[in-house]
C-alpha cells in the first residue's frame, strides 16, 4: 500500500477517534469505513483481515457479497506451488511482487497423488483419479473451489474407459475447460483424458453443463486430441500435431458443438497456419563433462479463449528437451520462445500472427495458458510489461543457467526472456501454477 494511501486513512481513522467515545476499538469500525479501507487492498489482504476479529470477519464477508460495491486493488497473478511429494500441508502461494508467501487453509489439500490441479478464473480445478478394485471400474472426481469465497462445485464422477481395467496403468494428458465462470448455471464443462489401456492408446472426450450436471460422452472421431476450448458453445479440439517434418501450411482441428445437448454434432475443420512463422524442429547433442546429452527442440501447441474479445488463440511454446545417457525419455531443458496467432475467420478459417496484446498479458504453465487484464496492475516490474508471456514449467536436468524453477517472462516486442529470481524459491515445490485470486 503507498505511502500516501495510508496517511490518508490515518487522518480518516484520527477524525473517527475523535469524534466516538474512547472505548471505541478497531472491531467496531464503520461498514463505509471499513469498505474505503478494503479497496486499497488485494485479495489476499482481505483474507489476513478476516483473521482479525468476528467483526471484521463479517464486514469482509459483506464486502465479498456485494463484489461491485467494495471491489479489491488489482493484483498481479500468483504462483500456486504443488508439493511433491504430496502432504497435508496448505499450499503455499508465492507473491512476486512483494516477494513474500501466502498459505491457503481450508478445502485444498494435496496429499493425494493422483490429484491434478489447474487453475481458471479465480477457481482451483481439481481432478482426482479413482479405481474400485471390487467392480474393477474407473473414474474421475472434479471439482471447481474457490479459496477467497469457499465456494465449492462438484461434478458427477466421470466413468472412465470402461473397457478396460486401467489400475495399474498411467494416465497422460488431461484437461478441464469451461465456457464461462464456474458458478454460472449455464456454463459448459468438457474434459479429455488419454491412458495407455490394453489395446493401445485411448481417449475419452465429455462434457455436462453445470446446471444439470450429468455427463456425456461425445462420440469418437477417429482423430487424438492435444488441448480443447470453448468458443460461445463450441469447443474446439486441436488435432496431434507431432508432425516433425511436415512443411503444409494449414492445422487441422474438429469443432464440437454444444448448442444442443441431444443433439452434438461434429466437423473436422482446417485452418490456414504460415509455417514461415512456426519454430523448426531441431535434433542435436553437446557435450557436458566429457558425457554427450541428446538434445530435441520442438514447439507444443495450446488453446485459449479471450473472455473479453471472444478471440480464439493458437500459442506455440519452444522448448528444448534433454536425455540423459541411459534415459529413453526427453524432459524439459529450458523455454526458448513463444509465438501467438489468433483465429480468423475472413475468407475461411486462418491463423494470424499477434504482436500486441493491448492492454492484456499471457499466463503459461504445465497446465495451459490463461488471458490476464493488465489494467491498474503492478507486477514484478512496474508497470506490467506489454506483450508479454509470463511462464512458470519446471527443468528436470537443471544447471546454472536454466535453473529448476524455469520462471520468467517473454517479451513479444524484444523477442527475449528474463528470468524471476526470489528468496523463496528455493521454500517452494518446482510444480508451480499461476493463480489469479477473484471474488
Amino acid at each position: 500500500m503507498a505511502a500516501t494511501e495510508i496517511c490518508n486513512m490515518s487522518s480518516k481513522l484520527s477524525t473517527m477517534s475523535l469524534q466516538r467515545p474512547p472505548s471505541a476499538s478497531w472491531s467496531n469500525l464503520p461498514l463505509e469505513l471499513m469498505e474505503s479501507i478494503l479497496q486499497k487492498l488485494t485479495i489476499m489482504d482481505y483474507l489476513e483481515c478476516r483473521k482479525v476479529c468476528q467483526s471484521w470477519r463479517t464486514m469482509v464477508y459483506v464486502s465479498l457479497s456485494t463484489k461491485a460495491k467494495c471491489p479489491p486493488k488489482p493484483q498481479f497473478p500468483l504462483l500456486l506451488s504443488l508439493p511433491t511429494p504430496p502432504t497435508n500441508c496448505p499450499l503455499t502461494l508465492l507473491n512476486l511482487t512483494q516477494n513474500k508467501l501466502h498459505y491457503l487453509c481450508g478445502d485444498v489439500s494435496m496429499s493425494n497423488s493422483g490429484l491434478r490441479v489447474s487453475s481458471v478464473n479465480g477457481w482451483l480445478i481439481f481432478q482426482k483419479f479413482c479405481y474400485e478394485p471390487s467392480s474393477r471400474e474407473s473414474h474421475v472426481l472434479i471439482w471447481f473451489y474457490n479459496p477467497v469465497s469457499n465456494a465449492k462445485i462438484i461434478l458427477p464422477r466421470l466413468p472412465l474407459f470402461p473397457k478396460y481395467d486401467i489400475e495399474h496403468q498411467k494416465y497422460g494428458p488431461s484437461k478441464v475447460v469451461i465456457s464461462s465462470l464456474p458458478d454460472s448455471p449455464d456454463s459448459l464443462v468438457a474434459y479429455f483424458v488419454s491412458c495407455l489401456c490394453d489395446g493401445g492408446l485411448e481417449q475419452q472426450v465429455s462434457f455436462c453443463k453445470i446446471a444439470n450436471k450429468p455427463w456425456t460422452q461425445i462420440a469418437e472421431t477417429g482423430e487424438f486430441f492435444t488441448d480443447i476450448e470453448f468458443r460461445g458453445c463450441k469447443l474446439y479440439a486441436m488435432i496431434n500435431d507431432d508432425r516433425m517434418f511436415d512443411r503444409s501450411n494449414y492445422d487441422f482441428m474438429v469443432v464440437i458443438n454444444l448448442g444442443d445437448c441431444n443433439a452434438v454434432t461434429s466437423e473436422r475443420v482446417m485452418a490456414f497456419l504460415d509455417r514461415d512463422l512456426c519454430f523448426n524442429p531441431k535434433r542435436n547433442f553437446r557435450y557436458n563433462n566429457n558425457t554427450k546429452h541428446h538434445y530435441y527442440s520442438k514447439e507444443k501447441r495450446f488453446l485459449v479463449r479471450d473472455s473479453t474479445s471472444g478471440d480464439l488463440l493458437l500459442v506455440l511454446h519452444l522448448a528444448e528437451y534433454m536425455r540423459k545417457p541411459g534415459c529413453n525419455n526427453y524432459y524439459l531443458h529450458s523455454t526458448n520462445g513463444f509465438r501467438v496467432f489468433k483465429l480468423d475467420a475472413i475468407g475461411g478459417l486462418s491463423w494470424s500472427m499477434i504482436d500486441s496484446f493491448s492492454d492484456r498479458f499471457l499466463l503459461f504453465d504445465a497446465s495451459g495458458v490463461q488471458v490476464v487484464s493488465s489494467t491498474n496492475i503492478v507486477g514484478p516490474w512496474k508497470p506490467i510489461r506489454d506483450n508479454c508471456i509470463y511462464f512458470s514449467l519446471s527443468n528436470v536436468f537443471p544447471n546454472s543457467r536454466f535453473p529448476e524453477h524455469n520462471i520468467g517472462v517473454y517479451s513479444l516486442t524484444h523477442d527475449s526472456i528474463t528470468n524471476f529470481h526470489s528468496n523463496f524459491l528455493s521454500q517452494v515445490s518446482s510444480r508451480n501454477l499461476w493463480f489469479i485470486p477473484s471474488l
